[in-house]
């Protein structure tokens, strides 16, 4: 029986989707593995669930927008492919590190909602239910909102607008302004008058992943505590 057909016969654990995370072998400027360190001795000896399934979708997400962070670095605004290829790239990754942590929260800490609510990290009814479980982590994630909201943002204008996304200025990749809508009013049609302003890629991506390593930082050590008294999904 060959290697691979034996694999996947096993009975899957969960730190197979978490030892390349935990330890890549390249390991891009602004990824940092120990975000997420806390909930390493769990998913050691854990079977692969769906909470382990978004947690390591949150770290790949991560780490792919760190790698898309260090290509833009070395490109200039002449190679246009190349530049939209990562920082499309990178805004998507952003966003769905965000989407897939809040998904891992709601298990790990046992958030219910109704069945038509997604769990967002933004969202004002999650972090209502959060702040009764954890206050400290809820006060900290309230005070990231207004930049989460942005990521939600250019990930939209990534999607949708892609060729407005950055420009060239004076030799150098420029990400766009885009607008921001509110998550304090998610009523449909509206749209906050707040919006970003442009800002240089090599000053906005490190920023950008040093904020999401401080927001994952946060969700796991919130959920680590909790992830073995709850079941398996």
């Amino acid at each position: 029986m060959a290697l691979s057909e034996r694999f996947f016969q096993q009975k899957p654990k969960a730190w197979d989707l978490f030892a390349p995370l935990a330890e890549p072998a390249h390991l891009p400027r602004g990824y940092d593995p120990t975000v997420a360190g806390g909930i390493y001795d769990h998913y050691r000896t854990a079977d692969r669930d769906s909470d382990a399934e978004k947690g390591s979708a949150a770290l790949a997400a991560y780490l792919h927008a760190a790698y898309s962070s260090d290509q833009i670095a070395k490109l200039s605004p002449e190679q246009d492919l190349a530049v939209s290829y990562f920082v499309t790239g990178f805004f998507l990754h952003i966003a769905n590190s965000l989407d897939s942590l809040a998904l891992w929260m709601a298990d790990a800490c046992d958030i219910m909602q109704s069945a038509r609510s997604r769990p967002s990290l933004t969202g004002v009814d999650f972090l209502a239910r959060l702040a009764l479980i954890d206050i400290a982590a809820q006060t900290k994630l309230k005070r990231e909102r207004p930049w989460m909201e942005e990521a939600q943002a250019y990930r939209w204008l990534a999607r949708s607008r892609n060729s407005l996304l950055w420009n060239g200025e004076s030799g150098e990749i420029v990400i766009s302004s885009t607008a921001i809508r509110s998550s304090e009013t998610p009523r449909l049609g509206d749209v906050s008058s707040r919006s970003s302003k442009p800002a240089p890629a090599g000053e906005l991506c490190p920023s950008y992943l040093s904020r999401l390593a401080s927001v994952s930082r946060t969700v796991f050590e919130a959920g680590a505590p909790r992830l073995p008294h709850r079941k398996a999904r």
